[in-house]
């Protein structure tokens, strides 16, 4: 087969940007910079996943506004690789300026074609829109702040998440929901679920979530997704896996955004639940949903190689690892926060057998970057799973609502502050989630480890570190 010159030109600069991730520094920054204006989207894509992992402080989103300089110290506790990354930020001729002088060179078009490439960095985006208007580039500000607001309606639309039950067949010892037994009453009534859907409707969400719990075992499963699809609602879900095969029927119907399935070690060691839950994924996967395997991690030692076979034999694509976490009333079993630091060999080790398998291998919690080595910490910062595994904070502290069965509501499942109102009594999502956004902002604040002060991380809040359950 014979490539065309366009072929071997697109190669030649996918081997220049593999090789600029490898060796880093400002120079390796400045030629990405060039590339995000480069006519192949596929050469554009590669260069700004280099640069989302060469440039945390551009890729990881801001949680409160500082614009003072990057302040880099001499804590031993802060790796030089991630200083190294981050020095430089708010200073002459750093990241944004070298974007800015790049629209500057650019004819309209590739000009207007650059800024949908900039709106991608979360991080900078505040700072580009002050130096826009600094630099008396009026008409590029106004056309950025538009694709900016556009671009975040799509990424976060208004969602809610409802755990019609918090029943399971499992008794996971760190599951958040704390292992409610099946036979509990604590199902949401349907007239109830129905009122919910009522007031998420009037207020304008555009994507319902199911999680628990076990949704799939909730009473009334499968007519509630039919109404929600009929209604015109998006669905996502979380389940364990082990459905029937009515309820797989329904989330099949559904046509859901994304399914994400939790493989838990009860399931692993059963052969009987093993099986039912790579039926139910294969099938699922090959009528064309989308789904993601969820693995909980609890000792450093654990072994990965079984959830890899799994996903396989499932044709499953991507993994979420995730370290457990305390729920609020610490009634779960989770990793302390001084062995946290413990799991960064696991989670590399996590990221090189998924690059081996070709799978996709991203994060589902917080995890501080600095407890990993390099390569695994640039690898989630490139992929997106660093930025957004902490989104509680997004629409006004809305973003990540789950309702309970008795229409009571908490901002997370980690961060139980529960309303003990019914979320149905308040005007809109936004008035719902003001009860919590005070606590919420004193937490995000507040640093688990005292060498967050020292990290450049720290600054605009780009990093929380472990989940904000720890700091309850």
């Amino acid at each position: 087969m014979h490539r065309s010159i366009y072929d071997i030109d697109n190669l030649v600069k996918n081997l220049k940007i593999r090789q600029l991730k490898k060796t880093g520094g400002k120079g390796a920054v400045t030629e990405l910079i060039d590339l995000l204006a480069d006519p192949s989207l596929n050469i554009v894509d590669a260069a700004r996943e280099a640069l989302f992992g060469l440039v945390p402080m551009a890729s990881l989103m801001e949680r409160w506004s500082d614009d003072s300089p990057v302040q880099i110290t001499n804590n031993t506790k802060i790796p030089d690789w991630l200083k190294g990354l981050c020095d430089g930020w708010g200073k002459d001729g750093d990241f944004v300026d070298l974007c800015i002088q790049k629209v500057k060179n650019l004819d309209k078009k590739r000009a207007d074609f650059y800024l949908d490439q900039m709106v991608t960095f979360q991080g900078a985006e505040r700072l580009f829109i002050k130096r826009l208007k600094q630099y008396n580039m009026s008409e590029f500000e106004k056309s950025f702040k538009k694709k900016v607001n556009s671009l975040r309606n799509r990424q976060f639309p208004k969602q809610l998440s409802i755990s019609p039950t918090m029943a399971c067949q499992l008794t996971c010892s760190y599951c958040v929901s704390a292992g409610v037994e099946v036979n509990q009453r604590n199902e949401l009534a349907l007239n109830k679920a129905l009122k919910i859907l009522d007031w998420a409707e009037k207020c304008g969400v555009k994507r319902i979530g199911f999680t628990g719990g076990e949704p799939t075992i909730y009473s009334h499963f499968s007519e509630l997704l039919e109404l929600i699809s009929k209604r015109g609602f998006k669905v996502y879900l979380a389940t364990n896996g082990l459905c029937s095969r009515k309820a797989v029927e329904a989330i099949i119907r559904s046509r859901p955004l994304c399914i994400t399935m939790h493989l838990t070690p009860q399931v692993l060691v059963s052969t009987e639940m093993l099986q039912t839950y790579i039926k139910n994924a294969y099938l699922l996967v090959k009528e064309g949903a989308y789904v993601a395997m969820r693995c909980n991690f609890d000792s450093p030692d654990e072994n990965i190689l079984p959830y890899f076979n799994v996903a396989a034999e499932a044709n499953i694509r991507e993994i979420r690892a995730a370290i457990p976490m305390p729920n609020a009333g610490r009634h779960n079993q989770y990793v302390e926060t001084e062995n946290l630091r413990k799991f960064g060999d696991l989670l590399s080790s996590f990221v090189i057998e998924g690059e081996k398998k070709s799978m996709a291998t991203v994060l589902a919690k917080p995890f501080f970057p600095c407890k990993l080595p390099a390569a695994t910490a640039k690898k989630f910062f490139s992929n997106g799973s660093m930025c957004v595994n902490c989104s509680v904070h997004l629409l006004n502290f809305s973003n990540n609502m789950i309702v309970y069965p008795d229409g009571s509501f908490v901002p997370c499942l980690g961060v139980s502050l529960n309303s003990r109102k019914d979320i149905s009594q308040f005007k809109n999502l936004k008035d719902a989630a003001g009860m919590f956004k005070t606590q919420i902002i004193k937490l995000m604040k507040k640093p688990l480890l005292e060498e967050c002060y020292d990290c450049p991380l720290w600054k605009g809040g780009r990093c929380v570190g472990a989940c904000l359950s720890y700091r309850l």
